[in-house]
């Protein structure tokens, strides 16, 4: 038995094609969306850590820094220059140690719980307590130096004098306090720009796969013109056919039966077109 490519069996295959390739489009630019809106969720939550955490922890750091640079090279200065404790360096030491330094330290320990790095926790940890330390010899140094009568005291200067030598407590502490916070602050450096080159990498894989679905749109429009096209040849497929049949039957119904043969031959070959 031969093969015939029905009409039905061509409606069938025309649209089967049409609704695998829907599926086809459907399911790559599903695929192409989703991953691009992970990517982007990705993205918000990577750059809200930037934002909120990492460069203002990093920017605090360095403040805290500063400042306890600033409170050690004030205490010397405290020791070696004989003045009233109203002078400005004094007061800003005061300043420093009452508020300034405190302030900071309040703020990193609110970003410190979103760290990542236990690591840089623990390192924050011993820089505060190295800070309490340090901050008990700066009340010694103003507690026996407090004005400008105090300096006459040989063994009150001398002892401030031992806490403010190269070797001594106060630059030893201010010390190990500074490579706390500069390890600290290069770990948090690195993870800012581990983070920067995340969004910046992601955007373009994102970027890519958005206009990969280009060529999906260009196969939509193929579809829809493929579409339109299956709609014409299975409209002309039954019509013409069916035209031509009721041709015959009219013509049969007016009596028109001198080419009956030929007429009878033609309805079987419409009706063989119909299958």
């Amino acid at each position: 038995m031969s093969f015939r490519f029905s009409i039905g069996k061509k409606i069938g295959t025309g649209f089967g094609v049409l609704i695998l390739f829907i599926i086809i489009v459907f399911g790559a630019t599903f695929l192409a969306v989703n991953n691009g809106i992970s990517t982007f969720q990705k993205n918000d939550q990577t750059t809200n850590d930037l934002i909120q955490v990492l460069t203002p922890s990093k920017e605090r750091v360095s403040h805290l820094r500063l400042s306890i640079n600033e409170s050690k090279l004030l205490a010397i200065q405290w020791v070696n220059d004989q003045s009233r404790n109203d002078v400005p360096d004094k007061m800003r030491l005061k300043n420093l140690i009452d508020h300034n330094i405190p302030n900071i330290i309040k703020e990193i320990e609110i970003l410190a719980p979103e760290w990542k790095n236990e690591e840089d926790r623990a390192l924050f940890e011993r820089a505060k307590g190295k800070i309490d330390t340090l901050f008990t010899y700066y009340d010694e140094v103003m507690m026996m130096l407090p004005d400008i009568a105090s300096y006459d005291d040989e063994f009150s200067f001398f002892m401030c004098r031992l806490y403010v030598s190269q070797d001594g407590d106060i630059p030893v502490f201010a010390g190990k306090i500074e490579q706390n916070l500069l390890t600290l602050q290069n770990s948090l450096e690195r993870q800012e720009q581990d983070a920067l080159t995340l969004v910046k990498s992601s955007s373009v894989e994102s970027k890519e796969k958005f206009q990969g679905l280009k060529f999906y749109w260009f196969l939509g429009a193929a579809l829809i013109i493929t579409a339109i096209l299956i709609a014409i040849f299975t409209t002309n497929s039954i019509v013409r056919p069916l035209r031509s049949l009721r041709h015959i039957l009219i013509a049969l119904g007016r009596g028109f039966f001198q080419k009956l043969k030929s007429k009878c031959a033609m309805m079987r070959l419409v009706i063989c077109r119909l299958q």
